[in-house]
């Protein structure tokens, strides 16, 4: 069996920050009747064709999976200085043509023997990332300066998954594989305000996984697993003699436990009143827990926690389906506070949240489907992620409209 799937698309970030203010400093001075205005794109394309091919030997059937993945994004990027706190344009002061090309081939073989499976794999990933700014004066735009730079990174990944089958569709599971975090832009070339961007090797983990998943009834699916992942050389923020550095802070090693559970509570009904009934209808509670604890080992930070890692994460409400052609769900997420750098300063503290989403899809014919929803329901006001001059509010209430066509 051969499969091919192609995608692209476009996305526009454009945001405005008044100057002279930062954590804890309200703007003030001569740089407060200043803003600083930035405007990205991107423009992304990507294609994986992917082959499958079942064989039998042994006895047992087993299954080998093959491809490759293309993805290709170009990313020009403008910082402008305006004269005003809410100036809509101004003085270009950094100009950015970014460009990222990735690349990779894969395989894995399960091989089963009876109820039990073992599946090696193999991904060998490709990424080169290319740059050029030129920096301007702020107050003039007159051309100051100009850096290109390229880097390329090829990294091999090896993984191994086992499964055993306890029947009922029930199995016990255990999984290594490693994993690949290349350096980006913002953190080797293009700095976030006053930090300093410096080079870094690629980060290379260790992900292990022990868990159990099953759906012993109609009404009720789980899945529970422990878990630890060891990530070698992370990129993070260090703090030194006033000057705030992106660079290397050690190793982090993050363990813990996920759960998820999902009870049809129409069908449990049926099931406690003893009635025997086919229903096109279903109304699920869901809920997904995470457990976390993470620590950053040798280094700068040695001891810490790492950034943007909350000591839990739940994701939990009701979906309701009429067959294949309605489903809403009402789905909140809950998350525990935690910090949004490797040196945990509490300038940087992210405080606990909690959204709601709406979500609703009606399929018209077996070609069209219509999606429609509401994110933040409750209008919540939260930030999840913190620069150095500043937050980055979250959106409030919003909403969407699409449509799905299959051919």
């Amino acid at each position: 069996e051969l499969s091919v799937k192609a995608w692209g698309g476009y996305y526009q970030r454009w945001s405005k920050r008044q100057g002279g203010g930062g954590f804890g400093t309200l703007p003030a001075g001569e740089a407060a009747a200043t803003n600083t205005i930035e405007n990205q794109q991107f423009y992304t394309f990507g294609i994986e064709p992917r082959f499958r091919h079942d064989w039998e030997a042994w006895g047992n059937k087993h299954t080998l999976t093959t491809g490759m993945q293309y993805y290709y994004c170009y990313s020009p990027r403008e910082d402008k200085r305006g004269l005003s706190p809410d100036a809509e344009d101004g003085n270009i002061f950094l100009d950015s043509r970014r460009e990222t090309l990735y690349g990779s081939i894969f395989a894995e073989n399960k091989f089963t023997f009876g109820k039990f499976s073992i599946t090696p794999g193999f991904r060998l990933e490709m990424v080169k990332q290319d740059v050029q700014t030129r920096n301007f004066a702020a107050a003039t735009g007159a051309f100051a300066s100009e850096l290109r730079k390229s880097q390329t990174d090829v990294q091999p990944l090896f993984g191994l998954g086992l499964s055993y089958d306890l029947g009922n569709e029930s199995s016990l599971y255990a999984n290594v594989s490693q994993g690949y975090r290349t350096t980006i832009f913002q953190e080797s070339i293009v700095a976030q305000p006053g930090v300093v961007a410096t080079d870094a090797t690629p980060g290379l983990s260790w992900s292990y996984e022990l868990g159990a998943r099953g759906k012993p009834a109609k009404w009720v699916t789980f899945d529970t697993s422990l878990f630890l992942i060891d990530l070698d050389n992370r990129f993070g923020t260090v703090t030194t003699g006033g000057v705030t550095r992106l660079t290397s802070v050690g190793r982090s090693i993050n363990y813990g436990w996920d759960g998820a559970l999902d009870i049809d509570l129409i069908g449990l009904a049926d099931r406690i009143a003893g009635r025997a009934v086919e229903r096109s209808n279903t109304l699920n509670f869901y809920t997904n827990v995470s457990i976390l604890e993470a620590e950053l080992h040798g280094g700068p930070n040695d001891g810490g926690a790492p950034q943007y890692a909350p000591d839990y994460m739940i994701r939990t409400g009701l979906i309701y389906k009429h067959g294949d052609r309605v489903k809403v769900g009402f789905l909140g997420t809950l998350v525990a506070d935690h910090n949004a750098q490797d040196n945990s300063n509490p300038v940087f503290d992210v405080p606990s949240y909690m959204t709601w989403d709406l979500t609703a899809e009606y399929k018209v014919n077996e070609h069209f489907t219509v999606m429609a929803g509401i994110n933040n329901l409750l209008d919540e006001s939260y930030y999840a992620r913190v620069r150095t001059d500043g937050i980055d509010p979250a959106y409030g209430r919003n909403a969407y409209l699409g449509g799905e066509v299959r051919f």
